[in-house]
């Protein structure tokens, strides 16, 4: 059963996202920051699209009206 709870615990941890993984695959990042939106965590929100707006994504630099 612990065995169970840890492999649990690092499929959570594995699923998480940053600021590399945004920079490779701008889509990721744009879902993401949509979700933690929706999830009214708008600075997290906010983090991932200005990270993305500064290498030019339209859709971040829409999302923060720029």
């Amino acid at each position: 059963m612990l065995a169970l709870g840890a492999l649990g615990a690092a499929a959570l941890q594995a699923q998480d996202s940053g600021r590399s993984d945004w920079l490779r695959n701008p889509a990721m990042g744009n879902y993401k920051a949509y979700a933690e939106f929706k999830m009214a965590h708008y600075g997290a929100a906010r983090t991932v699209w200005e990270t993305l707006a500064e290498i030019g994504n339209g859709d971040a630099l829409f999302n923060l009206a720029l």
